[in-house]
C-alpha cells in the first residue's frame, strides 16, 4: 500500500448463535470456577454482541486467527526478533519464517492471503479470473476464505477487511456493503477501527494508523473466553505498520504515529506476544486449541528509518543496488519488472493447533523452508483436516480441475520447491478497478528453495519460458 486510506465507520453482525441462557462474563471473563462441563447438548451460550464477538475466543471449540499487518518485511521481523529475548519468551509455540516471497503490493497480497495460489496475477490476467475486474478478484478471494471457514463450521469475525470494497481508497468494508457482497455468509461479524474505538469511548482524534493501533489494543484488552456454539475464525487487520507508522508511546501508553517502520514492526510482533500470553493466562487449553497466523501482504523497500540496520547481511547484499542506492533491482531489464526483493519478502509467523500432550516449545526461527503468503489458505486447510479427517476443501474449476494448492501442505515442502511470481512495474499497482487485464504483465520470475542465494533466481518474458539468471 502506498497511499493513505480513508477509514469508514460501522459494524455488521449476522449471527445464528441461539439464545438459550447466559454464561456470565465481564470484559476479561473466563469460565466460573464452579462451572461444570456438561453434555454439549445441554451447554448454554451467551449471545455476544458484535464488538464482543471480535474480542471473544471459543472455550469449547477451536479458534483460528489471522493477524494481518501491512508492509512488514519478513527478513526485518526475523532479525529484529532474534535480538529481543523479552518478546521471544511471549511467543512460545510459534515459528517465524524469513525465506518467504510474494508480489509487491496490497491489492495482490490480500488475494494471496485469502485465496491462495489460484489468485496469482497470471490467473487474474489470463487465467481463471481473467473476466473479473481487479476488485472482483479481491472479493472472490474474500469469498474463498469465507466459504472454506463456513464449510468447516466456523463463525467468522472480520476486523478491518482489506480492500473488500469497489474503491481502493476505502480500506475496510462498509458493513452494509458486506451484507450485499457476501449474502451467503450467515454468521459473519465485520468491524472498523473507528467504529470499535467509538464503541469503547475513545473520542480522541487519531490519525488513520493510530486508529488501527488503538482498535487492536481494545481487542486485546477486552479479550474474553466464552462457550460458543461454533469454532471461531478471526481476520484482524492492522495498518499501524504502514506509513506513517504507529507504535505505542511508552510515556502515554497511547498510539503515536511518529514511529519508524522498525518500531511499528516490532510493536506489532510484541502485540501478538502479549495477546498470546493473555490467552494462555486465561485458559491454557484454549491456547492449545487456537491457531495463529501473523502475516503481511508484502515487505517494504523504504530506505529511510534505518531498515538496513535491522536486516541480515544476505538481504542487504541482495538489495545493495536496489535498496541502498534507492534504485530498482532490474531497471536494466527489457520491460523492467521494477522488482525490489525486500518488498517481495512478507512476514509469516505461525502457531499451530496443539494437543494437550504436546509440550510447550520456545519460538523457532526457520530460515530454510521456502514459503509464500499465497500458502496461507492451504496451511489452514491442512491444519483443519489434520484434526478432522472428514473435512475436505478442494476447489474445482469449471473444467473439473482440482487445484493442487489446497491439497498439499506447504509446511512439508522443505526441498526442491520452486515459486513463480508475476511482478509489475512501479506505478502499475494502482489500476482502475473497473477495468480488466489490470496487471500489465511483462515478466515473470521464479526462485527455487532459497531467496538468499542469487543463483536460485531466474526471470523470463511473461509469454515465454526462456529462463535466465537474474544476477
Amino acid at each position: 500500500m502506498n497511499k493513505k486510506i480513508k477509514i469508514g465507520v460501522g459494524i455488521l453482525a449476522i449471527s445464528t448463535i441461539p439464545i438459550l441462557s447466559v454464561v456470565s462474563c465481564g470484559n476479561n471473563a473466563t469460565k466460573r470456577s464452579n462451572d461444570k462441563t456438561t453434555d454439549v447438548k445441554k451447554e448454554v451460550y451467551k449471545k455476544l454482541d458484535s464488538f464482543q464477538r471480535i474480542s471473544t475466543l471459543s472455550e469449547n471449540h477451536k479458534n483460528i486467527i489471522i493477524f494481518f499487518n501491512d508492509e512488514v518485511t519478513g527478513d526485518t521481523a526475523y532479525e529484529m526478533l532474534k535480538k529481543r529475548k523479552d518478546i521471544q519468551t511471549k511467543l512460545n509455540d510459534f515459528t517465524i519464517y524469513k525465506n518467504t516471497i510474494t508480489n509487491q503490493y496490497t491489492n495482490f497480497g490480500i488475494p494471496a492471503i485469502l485465496g491462495g495460489w489460484d489468485f496469482t496475477l497470471k490467473n487474474q490476467d489470463t487465467g481463471t479470473f481473467k473476466e473479473k475486474t481487479n476488485w472482483e478478484s479481491i472479493h472472490a478471494a474474500h469469498s474463498r476464505m469465507m466459504n472454506m471457514m463456513s464449510k468447516a463450521g466456523y463463525s467468522q469475525q472480520w476486523h478491518s477487511m482489506q480492500y473488500a470494497t469497489k474503491e481502493i481508497n476505502e480500506a475496510a468494508a462498509h458493513p452494509e456493503d458486506v451484507k450485499r457482497w457476501y449474502p451467503e455468509q450467515k454468521d459473519l461479524t465485520v468491524t472498523y477501527p473507528k467504529a470499535l474505538n467509538k464503541h469503547y469511548k475513545n473520542n480522541k482524534k487519531y490519525s488513520w494508523v493510530e486508529e488501527h493501533l488503538k482498535a487492536s489494543m481494545e481487542i486485546k484488552e477486552n479479550l474474553a473466553i466464552e462457550k460458543t456454539e461454533k469454532p471461531m475464525f478471526k481476520f484482524l487487520g492492522n495498518e499501524a505498520t504502514h506509513s506513517n507508522f504507529a507504535a505505542i508511546n511508552p510515556n502515554t501508553n497511547e498510539p503515536d504515529d511518529n514511529a519508524t517502520s522498525d518500531e511499528a514492526t516490532i510493536g506489532a510482533i510484541n502485540y501478538v506476544g502479549d495477546f498470546a500470553e493473555k490467552v494462555r493466562s486465561m485458559n491454557k487449553r484454549v491456547w492449545d486449541n487456537t491457531m495463529v497466523i501473523f502475516v503481511s501482504d508484502h515487505g517494504s523497500a523504504r530506505q529511510k528509518d534505518g531498515l538496513t540496520n535491522n536486516n541480515s547481511k544476505e538481504m542487504i547484499n541482495l538489495n545493495k543496488d536496489g535498496w541502498m542506492e534507492n534504485k530498482w533491482l532490474f531497471d536494466d531489464m527489457a520491460e523492467s519488472t521494477g522488482v525490489h526483493l525486500s518488498r517481495m519478502n512478507p512476514t509469516l509467523m505461525i502457531k499451530p493447533f496443539k494437543n494437550n500432550k504436546e509440550k510447550t516449545q520456545p519460538l523457532l526461527f526457520n530460515k530454510k523452508t521456502l514459503l509464500s503468503n499465497y500458502d496461507v489458505p492451504a496451511i489452514i486447510k491442512n491444519a483443519l483436516q489434520e484434526y478432522d479427517n472428514s473435512f475436505n476443501y478442494n476447489i474445482i474449476d469449471k473444467n473439473g480441475t482440482d487445484f493442487s494448492s489446497y491439497r498439499e501442505n506447504p509446511l512439508n515442502q522443505t526441498t526442491n520447491r520452486t515459486i513463480t511470481l508475476y511482478p509489475v512495474k512501479p506505478g502499475q499497482w494502482h489500476p482502475e478497478y473497473d477495468k480488466k487485464n489490470h496487471s500489465h504483465l511483462k515478466d515473470k520470475i521464479r526462485v527455487t528453495d532459497d531467496i538468499y542465494k542469487k543463483e536460485k533466481w531466474e526471470y523470463s518474458d511473461y509469454n515465454k519460458n526462456i529462463w535466465k539468471n537474474m544476477f
